[in-house]
C-alpha cells in the first residue's frame, strides 16, 4: 500500500464536495482554516492507494472527525486520468 498523505474533504468548491490531500506533517485543522474554515469540513483521515484503488482510513485528532463511506470514490474520481 502506497500512503498518499492525510485529506479533508470540504463542502463547496468547484465541486459539490473537494477533496484536498496534503503532507503529514501538516494538521488538518491548519489546512481546513486555510482553505474555507473547519466549519466546512465534512470529513478527514488518510488516504492510501493500492493496486489503484483509493483507500480512506484513520482520524483526524485535531477535528475530531473521520472518512465517510464515500471520500475514497471521490477521490479517485478526482486522481482519475481525463483521457480514459
Amino acid at each position: 500500500m502506497m500512503y498518499m498523505g492525510k485529506y479533508i474533504m470540504m463542502k463547496g468548491g468547484l465541486a459539490t464536495e473537494t477533496p484536498y490531500i496534503f503532507l503529514g506533517t501538516e494538521d488538518h485543522s491548519t489546512v481546513a482554516r486555510a482553505v474555507g474554515g473547519e466549519e466546512n469540513v465534512l470529513s478527514a483521515g488518510f488516504v492510501y492507494l493500492h493496486d489503484g484503488e483509493v483507500y480512506c482510513t484513520g482520524k483526524s485528532t485535531t477535528l475530531g472527525i473521520g472518512p465517510r463511506d464515500v471520500d475514497a470514490g471521490i477521490i479517485k474520481m478526482m486522481l482519475r486520468d481525463p483521457l480514459d
